[in-house]
């Protein structure tokens, strides 16, 4: 580590001009720091309607609105008062309720049911296990062999099989992709085909029940969201509309991101790495902060890939070419001088980069 460095991470992560990755371990005040830096934009002279900030929660999207709230009723009173009448607006949520919120606003365009709802979770698993038992009675054609071995395990048998087959649904982010690549279940169970073609009856018999009852599930929201914003006839519009009305990006527990969802955000911000458009000719800088601890996932059940973290930092990396400094920081009395040190005292902050990517190990 260079001599230099403390000076030029000093309060990085509250620098609003900069894009920002961090990546720090439990109890660093990751949260904390996402909550200063959306009062940091705020103070910059950001209107509080052009900040989305997502989290994986509705609970940690409450809660992170009231941080921030707290924060400036205890720190700035004054600038909280000016803001009151807008806190209705802040753009707090989920990335399934932000994926919602885009069919909505374009079901017209989208040709969707404007009123679709999103089942929760429960309602979610509850179908899929009558679609798995319903698709193991009716013994889908292709693979009889595979069927014959099951009923010699028994009970034991049939059980394996109906795990293996929740795990598959619950860790794909889309279907297709399991369906297109059926190597990525040859891990779970020898007969990747059999596994393949009961897969695939499953899923015919769970999208029934969900046509049946207008729902979507999380999944849904996802894979109809990018392709959206990538594939459909109104992407353009879609992505026109995100950037004239947003102008910073805040992502809590990023290490809890799927490969979908990356592709979500990634599509979104498109333009703003690219150093082209209305903002950058209007003199405004969008930025990206991402915060979380990339050898922490509490969602890996559900797709979550904390190989996005590293792949988020290095496009950022590209993005911002040699204006951008990627620092991994391990040594504890480093990471004092260089993260906590700088939260008490703002005055020596000082850094020339249009971004820089701060991992904490």
């Amino acid at each position: 580590m260079s001599e230099k460095m403390p000076d030029k991470t000093t309060d990085t992560y509250l620098d609003t001009n900069l894009s920002v990755i961090i990546s720090s371990p439990a109890g660093s005040g990751k949260t904390e720091k996402l909550a200063r830096r959306f009062i940091s934009l705020i103070e910059s002279g950001t209107d509080i309607h052009r900040i989305v900030c997502i989290t994986f929660t509705e609970k940690a999207a409450a809660e992170m609105k009231q941080r921030i709230l707290s924060i400036l009723e205890r720190e700035q009173p004054e600038t909280l008062e000016s803001m009151r009448e807008h806190i209705p607006l802040m753009r707090i949520s989920t990335i399934h309720a932000f994926c919602l919120k885009i069919l909505k606003r374009f079901s017209i365009e989208l040709g969707m049911d404007p009123s679709l709802e999103v089942m929760d979770e429960q309602v979610s698993e509850e179908l899929w296990m009558e679609s798995v038992y319903e698709s193991l009675m009716s013994e889908p054609e292709g693979d009889q062999p595979f069927f014959n071995a099951i009923r010699t395990r028994g009970l034991k048998g049939w059980q394996t099989v109906r795990r293996a087959l929740t795990e598959i649904h619950l860790k794909s982010p889309a279907p297709e992709l399991i369906l297109n690549n059926p190597e990525s279940i040859s891990n779970l169970e020898p007969d990747a085909a059999g596994m393949l073609a009961l897969y695939s009856e499953c899923l015919t018999r769970y999208r029934r029940k969900k046509a049946a009852q207008h729902l979507l599930d999380y999944n849904d929201l996802e894979l109809l969201a990018y392709k959206a914003l990538s594939l459909g006839s109104q992407s353009h519009n879609i992505l026109y509309s995100f950037d004239e009305h947003t102008d910073h990006l805040l992502v809590d527990e990023f290490q809890d991101t799927n490969s979908l969802q990356w592709m979500i955000i990634d599509k979104l911000t498109e333009e703003w790495r690219s150093g082209l458009g209305a903002k950058r000719s209007g003199g405004v800088r969008p930025t990206i902060f991402l915060v979380g601890d990339e050898k922490q996932s509490i969602y890996l059940f559900r797709g979550a890939n904390v190989s996005v973290f590293r792949e988020a930092g290095d496009k950022l990396t590209r993005w911002m070419g040699e204006d951008c400094s990627f620092l991994e920081v391990k040594d504890l009395q480093l990471l004092f001088v260089l993260v906590i040190l700088p939260c008490f005292d703002s005055a020596f902050a000082s850094c020339s980069a249009s971004a820089s990517i701060l991992f904490l190990s």
